[in-house]
């Protein structure tokens, strides 16, 4: 059985090329663009890797469930 919890393993197409955050619903699995104030730059500073990690990339997705899934 398909879990949506883990729908990111799920093949996923946007017609958004810029980096840019995620909302997704855990129930339901819908994604929606995310608006997000500051910069990328203002963000890493509150967040350090491991010791010896260097960051290529990084990802930001917000998980809950919509309207329609809390019901």
């Amino acid at each position: 059985m398909f879990d949506r919890r883990f729908a990111a393993a799920a093949a996923r197409y946007d017609i958004r090329t810029d980096h840019h955050y995620h909302t997704r619903c855990l129930g339901c699995g819908k994604i929606w663009d995310l608006d997000a104030c500051g910069g990328a730059s203002e963000l890493l500073e509150h967040i350090k890797p491991q010791a010896g990690v260097e960051v290529k990339d990084y990802r930001l997705e917000l998980l809950g469930h919509c309207r329609e899934c809390r019901r």
